[in-house]
C-alpha cells in the first residue's frame, strides 16, 4: 500500500473534527462573540494582528462566519425597518433579500432621475458640478439630479411587521442629489433617514469610485469617513459590506488589488473611528470567475447565498 494513502486512526480522527470545527467556524464564532480577556490568553496572533478585536468593540466577520457575526450583533432585537444603500450590486442583493420574504407591497419607487422626490426634498436652483473626487462621471454628470446606474430604481417596501427600503448610493461621495439642505446625495440621504430612524442601515461603495482617476486610496478613505459620519447620526445600527471582488475585465477601471486595498484601509478607519459600525466581507466569496454575470456583478445564485446572512432581520 501506498503510505501517502495511509491516515493513522487516530491522525483521521483529529484532522477531521479540525475540519467540523473550521467549517462551523466554531474558532471564528469564539473571536466574533466573546470580546474579553480570553482572547489574549489564546494567542491567535494572526487574527488579532489583522483585526485588533483587543482594542475595541469593533465587530467584523469574514465568509461563513457572517452568519453568527449578524445573529451575536444584532441578538434578540425586533426590527422595524432595515435599510439598504448602495450601487446595482447592493440592489441585487436587495432583491435577493426580498424574494425570500413573502406578501411584500412596495410603498413607494424612485427611477434614476426622481430620487430628490422620493426622499422628500427639493431641488437647489443651480447644480454645480462634482470636484474630481466625487460622482457622477457619466450620466448624471450630464443630466443633472439623475444618478449613473439606469436600473437603480430606490423603492420602499412594506412587509408586514417590517420595512424593507433600497437606495440608490453610487459613491462614498457625490452631488447628483443636490438639496436646498446640502451639496451632496450622502447629505440629502442622511437627512431624509432622519426623519425615519431605521434600526439597520446596509451600506458599501466602492465599485463607481474607482472610475474617478483623481480619487487617491486615501481621499476615498476620507469620502467614506464623510459617509458614516452622517450614517451613524441617522441609523441605529449600521454595517458596512466590504467591496466584493471583480471578475477582472482589462477594459474596466477595478481591480481586485485596489479592492482588496481599500477594504483593508477601510475597515482600518472603521475600527479607529467608528468601532460602533459592524464590517462584513464577502471579498473571499466572489473571488472566483465562476462568481460573477458580468465584471462586477455577481451570479443570482451566490446573491441568494448571501442574502441568507440577513435572515436574521426578519425573525
Amino acid at each position: 500500500m501506498d503510505k501517502g494513502q495511509y491516515v493513522k486512526p487516530k491522525v483521521a480522527i483529529i484532522i477531521t473534527g479540525m475540519c467540523f470545527v473550521t467549517y462551523f467556524g466554531v474558532c471564528n464564532n469564539i473571536i466574533e462573540l466573546k470580546w474579553d480577556n480570553l482572547l489574549n490568553k489564546l494567542k491567535w496572533n494572526t487574527q488579532l494582528t489583522e483585526l485588533k478585536l483587543d482594542t475595541g468593540p469593533f465587530h467584523s466577520c469574514t465568509g461563513l462566519n457572517c452568519t453568527n457575526f449578524v445573529k451575536s450583533y444584532f441578538w434578540k432585537k425586533i426590527y422595524k425597518s432595515v435599510v439598504f444603500l448602495g450601487d446595482s450590486s447592493m440592489q441585487q442583493l436587495f432583491k435577493a433579500i426580498l424574494r425570500k420574504k413573502k406578501q411584500c407591497k412596495v410603498r413607494k419607487r424612485a427611477d434614476r432621475c426622481n430620487l430628490i422626490s422620493y426622499l422628500g426634498q427639493r431641488k437647489r436652483s443651480n447644480w454645480t458640478k462634482p470636484s474630481s473626487t466625487e460622482g457622477p462621471v457619466f450620466y448624471g454628470l450630464k443630466h443633472p439630479f439623475c444618478t449613473d446606474c439606469s436600473g437603480c430604481s430606490s423603492a420602499l417596501f412594506d412587509c408586514g411587521e417590517i420595512k424593507i427600503e433600497y437606495i440608490t448610493v453610487e459613491y462614498a461621495r457625490d452631488v447628483e442629489i443636490q438639496s436646498t439642505i446640502g451639496n451632496t446625495t450622502q447629505e440629502a440621504v442622511s437627512l431624509y433617514l432622519n426623519s425615519n430612524l431605521p434600526n439597520v442601515c446596509v451600506v458599501n461603495s466602492g465599485i463607481h469610485d474607482m472610475v474617478l482617476p483623481a480619487l487617491t486610496d486615501q481621499h476615498y478613505v476620507k469620502n467614506v469617513h464623510f459617509y458614516v459620519q452622517h450614517l451613524v447620526q441617522t441609523c441605529q445600527n449600521v454595517i458596512w459590506i466590504c467591496t466584493t471582488a471583480v471578475r477582472g475585465d482589462k477594459i474596466f477601471s477595478q481591480n481586485n488589488r485596489r479592492i482588496q486595498l481599500w477594504n483593508i484601509l477601510i475597515k482600518e478607519m472603521l475600527r479607529n473611528k467608528f468601532p460602533r459600525v459592524g464590517l462584513m466581507d464577502f471579498f473571499s466569496f466572489s473571488n472566483s470567475t465562476k462568481a460573477h454575470s458580468d465584471n462586477v456583478h455577481l451570479t443570482p445564485a451566490l446573491y441568494k447565498f448571501l442574502a441568507r446572512f440577513f435572515t436574521s432581520f426578519f425573525t
